[in-house]
C-alpha cells in the first residue's frame, strides 16, 4: 500500500468514469521522457476507444522529447493498439524466467507537432509509412466535404455522357481489376 502511495505523489492517474471505472493509465515524466504505464480497460468496455481516449490525455498532458512503455510480446491487441498510436518497438527484452519477451516500444516528440517535409526523413521507416498512413486516412475521412471544380464537374459529365451513348464500349470493374493486377 505505501508503494501505491508514493507512485501517486509522482505520476499522473487518469480515470474513465461512469458510475464506474472502467480504465485507467499511470505516468510519470522524468529527464524529457513520459513513462507510460499501466493502461488497463474493464474487458467488457474494450474496443471502444475508451485506451485511446486515455492516451490521448496522457499525450496532451505531458509535452516530452518522447513517450515509452512496454508491452508483453503475446499482447497482440496491445500491441495493435499502441502501433495505431504511432508507438514503436525500439527495444525487445527476453527473460531468462521462462518464455516471456517485452516489447519496448516509443513515440518521439517530432511526431506529435507540426513537422517539415524534412523532419519526416528523421523518422525511422515505419513511422513514415504510419505517417502516410494517417495523412491517408485524415483525407479519406473528409473526402465528401472536399467540393468538385467545375471543370472536374465538366469532365465527369462529358465521361456519363459517352458512356450513356455507348455503354457496350466500357469494361466492367470486374475486368478492369483482372488486368490491372495480371501486371502485378
Amino acid at each position: 500500500m505505501d508503494e501505491i502511495k508514493e507512485q501517486f505523489k509522482i505520476h499522473i492517474f487518469l480515470k474513465a468514469i461512469s458510475r464506474k471505472i472502467f480504465g485507467s493509465v499511470l505516468s510519470h515524466e522524468e529527464n524529457g521522457t513520459c513513462y507510460v504505464g499501466r493502461l488497463a480497460v474493464q474487458p467488457n468496455m474494450q474496443n471502444q476507444g475508451i485506451g485511446t481516449a486515455l492516451m490521448g490525455e496522457i499525450e496532451k498532458y505531458y509535452k516530452p522529447k518522447r513517450f515509452e512503455l512496454f508491452v508483453g510480446s503475446k499482447s497482440d491487441k496491445n500491441i495493435y493498439l499502441y502501433q495505431k498510436l504511432r508507438y514503436n518497438i525500439y527495444e525487445t527484452i527476453k527473460y531468462e524466467c521462462g518464455d516471456i519477451e517485452n516489447f519496448y516500444m516509443e513515440k518521439r516528440r517530432p511526431y506529435m507537432s507540426k513537422i517539415t517535409a524534412t523532419d519526416t526523413l528523421e523518422l525511422s521507416i515505419p513511422e513514415r509509412i504510419q505517417l502516410v498512413e494517417d495523412i491517408w486516412d485524415t483525407i479519406t475521412a473528409k473526402a465528401s466535404s472536399v467540393e468538385l471544380t467545375d471543370e472536374e464537374k465538366r469532365i465527369i459529365d462529358a465521361r456519363l455522357e459517352k458512356y450513356h451513348q455507348s455503354p457496350e464500349l466500357g469494361s466492367p470493374w470486374e475486368d478492369v481489376y483482372k488486368r490491372i493486377t495480371s501486371r502485378l
